[in-house]
């Protein structure tokens, strides 16, 4: 915000430039001094979260584009899923870029800032949060545009509110229009699947859920363990913070399979890159998809034996 209005001053030549800066500077240090006390808690939950967030993005075409069309479409991974809509949506904001640039000598003052603004913030955005993905900040995800995007599509409802062109105008309503159908479609569908996913969970954690079973964190103890509070828990890490554990530490999977020979095991860990429901492990333990949530996957543990194992191509790569 503070960056647009910087902007904003510089290129309007009917403000007080050097009154605007000095109000501006103010409340700038005005907003850090409120901050402060906040300053060490968010210090400590960046840390954090880059300790144990499991987050494999890095800056790339793939994320930028995400970033970008994410203002109207879902979040993708792969910078060719849903290519002809992100170019829509591109159009779509380089539509709202030019009609603000021909029209902004027709708005009130007010009106021109609030428009720039809802605009730049959504691009600054973009920029820092690429910095941040690479650089800084590994949990960085399109969720954290949500207010940036409420404000981007205010500003958006303002300008086209401004235009007189009606040839220009139906354009960008014909893009929003066939946009938002999609956006619709694809939502709808997205329920319905994340929905028939946790279905299929919330029943495998009532079958894991009993006093003679075993279940592993990795990664996960925080938003598993109220759920199999029965169970008898262990983790593979420690995790900072924790209050009360209930897990007992043991990094050593192998270890904790052989000290409990006659029960069942499950590990629930976050995976990536997975393709097959059997994961062979290069310890000897197999990994038996139950049901997954997002990269959050439920696996029942066996031991497979020697000769069965031997046969095994110990090169295979596995992410947990």
């Amino acid at each position: 915000m503070y960056l647009s209005y910087f902007i904003y001053i510089n290129i309007n030549e009917e403000v007080d430039k050097k009154s605007e800066i000095k109000k501006t500077v103010a409340s700038i240090i005005a907003t850090i001094i409120c901050y402060i006390p906040w300053i060490f808690t968010l210090i400590h939950q960046v840390s954090a979260i880059n300790r144990t967030y499991v987050h494999t993005a890095k800056l790339s075409g793939d994320i930028i584009v995400n970033y970008m069309t994410c203002f109207v479409l879902q979040d993708t991974k792969q910078l060719l899923d849903m290519a002809i809509w992100k170019i829509l949506a591109i159009v779509l904001l380089i539509l709202v870029i030019i009609i603000f640039i021909r029209e902004i000598g027709r708005f009130k003052k007010y009106e021109a800032f609030s428009i720039f603004s809802g605009i730049n913030i959504y691009i600054f955005a973009i920029l820092l949060s690429s910095f941040f993905v690479t650089f800084i900040f590994k949990g960085m995800t399109v969720r954290y545009f949500v207010a940036m995007i409420a404000v981007l599509w205010l500003s958006i409802a303002i300008l086209l509110s401004k235009v007189k062109d009606n040839r220009i105008l139906l354009v960008a309503l014909i893009l929003i229009l066939a946009l938002g159908v999609h956006g619709i479609n694809t939502t709808v569908g997205d329920i319905n699947y994340h929905n028939e996913l946790g279905l299929e969970q919330k029943n495998v954690i009532s079958d894991i859920n009993k006093a003679d079973n075993i279940v592993i964190y990795n990664n996960t103890y925080n938003t598993y363990h109220f759920l199999l509070n029965n169970t008898k828990e262990y983790s593979l890490k420690e995790y900072n913070g924790v209050k009360n554990p209930t897990y007992t530490y043991e990094d050593d999977l192998a270890v904790i399979m052989e000290d409990n020979p006659d029960k069942n095991v499950y590990l629930i860990t976050v995976l990536t890159n997975i393709t097959d429901s059997d994961e062979k492990y290069p310890d000897g333990i197999t990994g038996k998809k139950l049901s997954r949530q997002g990269r959050n996957y439920i696996l029942k543990l066996t031991q497979v034996n020697d000769d069965e194992n031997s046969t095994e191509s110990a090169a295979e790569d596995y992410t947990t």
